[in-house]
């Protein structure tokens, strides 16, 4: 979450024709395949290409990540965490 926060204030940097909106929002979440925890991570930057998509660290804690962008507006990283920690096979 921290690397979120912080490339999402990096994105900004040089923002000067609308306000540096950095929201996190979280809630209790059933509803995505994983009894846990769902973040919302959204800048108001210029937004990111579709290689720039990373999830690695999320799916290797048993979770899932959405991000979207909208090019020259923003960009706006989902994540859900379970509750409890994935059982070794």
């Amino acid at each position: 979450m921290l690397n979120l926060v912080v490339n999402g204030i990096e994105a900004m940097a040089d923002l000067s024709d609308r306000p540096r909106d950095l929201v996190i929002r979280s809630a209790r979440d059933e509803a995505h395949g994983v009894s846990g925890i769902f973040v919302t991570v959204q800048d108001a930057g210029p937004g990111f290409s579709e290689e720039d998509r990373a999830r690695a660290i999320v799916d290797a804690h048993g979770g899932r990540l959405w991000a979207i962008s909208t090019l020259g507006r923003g960009a706006t990283f989902q994540f859900v965490l379970p509750a409890a920690a994935p059982e070794a096979s």
